[in-house]
Parts: C-alpha cells; sequence; structure tokens
C-alpha cells in the first residue's frame, strides 16, 4: 500500500495518509474548512481540515464542527460534556 493506492482507493490528497503538510500556505488558516462550500449541512472533520493532522487535532476538529452545528461561538473548549444526538436532532442539544 502505498501513495497511488491512498489516492485512488480512499482519495486521499495527494495520496498521505496524515494530510497537507505543516508549511506556511498549508497551516492554520489556509487549511481547507471545515464547512463544505457546495453541500449545505456538509461539515468535515479530520487531518485535511482545520486545525490539521494527529489524534488531538482531529478531536478539536470534531468539536469545531459540533460547536457549528450548536451554534456555539465561544472561544475554547466546549464548557459542556457532548450528549448524544436526541429525538429533537441537532436542535435539543442547546
Amino acid at each position: 500500500m502505498g501513495p497511488q493506492d491512498f489516492a485512488e482507493d480512499l482519495n486521499a490528497w495527494s495520496g498521505t495518509a496524515l494530510g497537507m503538510a505543516h508549511t506556511l500556505r498549508q497551516s492554520a488558516f489556509f487549511r481547507p474548512t471545515n464547512k463544505s462550500k457546495k453541500v449545505e449541512g456538509l461539515y468535515y472533520a479530520g487531518h485535511h481540515s482545520i486545525p490539521g493532522i494527529g489524534l488531538p487535532m482531529c478531536l478539536i476538529g470534531a468539536e469545531l464542527v459540533y460547536k457549528r452545528l450548536i451554534n456555539d461561538r465561544s472561544a475554547g473548549p466546549l464548557k459542556n460534556e457532548i450528549k448524544p444526538v436526541g429525538e429533537n436532532g441537532w436542535k435539543g442539544l442547546k
């Protein structure tokens, strides 16, 4: 298994398993956003989107998506525990 396999089988950007490099033009706010520009309601979390690669960054990315879904615009980590989606969907999580 190599980069070509990742690109063809997993649609991984440039065949990488780790996302974009941490160069100036591929880090921080230069990384792709976590909200799709083409599909409404589609959000991304993982090594290719903000904030970047590695498990801690992927978890922070998931938290950022969650905060978007509940319209939490606060800085820093969530203050409350994340709960499973109930019968009311995302609107029931506020």
